[in-house]
């Protein structure tokens, strides 16, 4: 018989490991098919048991979305303030921290005590039940992949009981979102009122210290502004920088004057019209100048009332020119005092402007402070809607536990894979054989022959080929050794076919191994179904300790 071979732990008279192929194990199965059958009625029984016995465990579930878009919407900005300010938890693993909050005693502390008081003098309390332990069992809360939609759903085998339940997390959950962000209003409004204190109190100080240091060095500023740019100066420095461009003007207006030999009319008139104390004595020369103009119509220019004219005229201009250089250089002392009394030690400007700048940014501080505080009073001002509902709590119109397909199917292969296990066991220990290939032959046992008991007439044939074959060259008698409780009447009936194939030759048909030691030939004679491996092997090795040979082994077959 072929197939793919199995070891199993018994040994053979040699040693050797006995195996046991795929195709034995399916006629082991085969031959134990009841067994195996009432093993999986059993099964089927005890599922059938479990599933009369066993409540019925209901689910309901609801749908809820954490994140409110129009929330979001209106209040980003202000969440963005908060958050940078470290008021706010920033967005990363945000949905997931919200998730476990979800699932602490804080928030469904309350539900799992309704739902004891409910249970509280029901057959099935409750009452021994941890919280952790309620969690786990009936209620499963997980965020929809990639999305802030968060799934809910409790199991209960009250089925009434569901509803009310889902209603009180949807209504806690619901009450966690406006709780969560009234809580983070407060944080902000707390915080902002901390840091407006705080730089309140730094603004003065910081104004104080920049006035203080202005009046010990005389010190003011002056806001320039124009269309491109604002820009503040310290009253020495514009004092200074004015100074020093009107010395630079006269300068250059003295220079004029000393270069210029013969001042011409127009040059005169020019110059005195610009420094304010000659403007009188410019408009007497302006005056001559048309003198001499309407004279000249009249005479000649050797006249002496023009030559008079125009002596007059150069005694003005000497005069004008002098004291143009006396008023200049006046301006100019004057100029350089302003000059030299706008200067302060070294580094007095540069500390003063600092002062100012730490004055600035404390007021700028504190304005923004204060916008975003009343931003946050204004938030927590507005109605909020809580987290949106997407899905109404409801119950499934079937129970989730337990499935009778699956209990069925079960109990079904648990009969059948422990009734085949029992079946194996309970053979391996009988230890009978039931096939050929369960007998280990060799060169010193080999196989003669097979007789079936439902074709006993052709045992005739079997044994006049041993005759003819294995017993042909050997002479004397023949013991034919019964190994095994194999039936009478089978022993009979091969008794008799011997005796006719038998006439000529003694033979005899035996349990006992010593009567068989007797005759010179032997034959072991085995029944499938009936001989044990164990007295196979007895006998075995019993011949083997009086080095006797067996001509083979006859089996017979039922």
């Amino acid at each position: 018989m072929s197939g793919r071979k199995i070891n199993i732990n018994s040994l053979d008279g040699k040693g050797m490991e006995k195996e046991i192929d795929i195709e034995q194990i399916f006629f082991i199965l085969i031959r134990n098919k009841i067994r195996i059958g009432l093993f999986i009625l059993a099964g089927i029984g005890i599922s059938g048991l479990y599933l009369i016995t066993t409540k019925k465990v209901w689910q309901g579930e609801f749908q809820i979305v954490l994140e409110n878009k129009t929330q979001e919407r209106f209040s980003s900005s202000i969440n963005q303030d908060l958050a940078k300010l470290g008021v706010l938890p920033q967005k990363e693993n945000e949905l997931k921290t919200e998730v476990e909050i979800l699932k602490s005693p804080s928030v469904l502390l309350e539900i799992f005590e309704f739902v004891r008081s409910k249970k509280a003098f029901k057959p099935n309390s409750i009452k021994g039940l941890k919280f952790k332990e309620w969690r786990r069992n009936s209620l499963q809360i997980e965020l929809e992949e990639e999305t802030s939609v968060l799934n809910i759903s409790y199991r209960d085998i009250e089925k009434k009981l569901i509803i009310p339940v889902l209603k009180k997390i949807s209504d806690s959950y619901q009450e966690y979102s406006g709780k969560k962000r009234k809580r983070n209003i407060e944080l902000g409004i707390e915080y902002f009122k901390d840091q407006i204190e705080i730089y309140k109190k730094r603004n003065l100080e910081s104004i104080i210290a920049a006035q203080n240091f202005a009046n010990k060095h005389d010190l003011s500023i002056k806001t320039i502004e124009n269309k491109k740019d604002s820009r503040t100066l310290v009253n020495v420095e514009e004092t200074r920088l004015e100074a020093a461009n009107e010395i630079r003007l006269i300068d250059q207006q003295l220079k004029v004057l000393k270069d210029l030999e013969d001042v011409r009319d127009d040059q005169a008139i020019y110059l005195a019209s610009t420094i304010g104390p000659l403007k009188e004595l410019s408009l007497d020369l302006k005056s001559i100048e048309e003198n001499i103009a309407r004279s000249l119509l009249n005479y000649k220019e050797s006249d002496k009332r023009v030559q008079g004219l125009l002596e007059e005229r150069e005694f003005v201009i000497e005069i004008l020119k002098k004291q143009a250089i006396g008023v200049l250089n006046a301006k100019k002392a004057n100029a350089t005092a302003r000059l030299k009394a706008a200067e302060r030690p070294q580094g007095v400007v540069l500390d003063y402007k600092l002062l100012l700048n730490n004055a600035a940014r404390d007021k700028a501080t504190l304005d923004q402070l204060e916008n975003q505080y009343r931003s946050v009073l204004l938030e927590k001002a507005r109605y909020q809607d809580p987290w949106e509902l997407i899905s109404s709590p409801t119950v499934l119109p079937f129970a989730v536990s337990p499935i009778k397909s699956r209990i069925l199917v079960l109990g079904m292969l648990g009969g059948a894979f422990l009734g085949s296990v029992i079946s194996l066991i309970s053979e391996r220990r009988k230890d009978i054989i039931y096939e050929l290939t369960d007998i280990n032959t060799s060169n010193e046992f080999p196989f003669l022959a097979e007789l079936s008991i439902s074709q006993n007439q052709l045992w005739g044939e079997s044994i006049e080929l041993i005759l003819s074959g294995p017993l042909l060259d050997s002479e004397g008698s023949v013991a034919f050794l019964i190994i095994g409780e194999i039936d009478t009447a089978i022993i009979e009936k091969f008794k008799k076919l011997l005796e006719k194939k038998f006439n000529e030759r003694e033979f005899i048909i035996t349990k006992d191994i010593r009567d068989a030691l007797k005759l010179q030939n032997l034959i072991i004679v085995v029944a499938l179904e009936i001989t044990r491996n164990k007295e196979l092997l007895d006998a075995r090795k019993k011949l083997e300790l009086q080095k006797v040979t067996s001509t083979g082994i006859l089996v017979i077959k039922n």
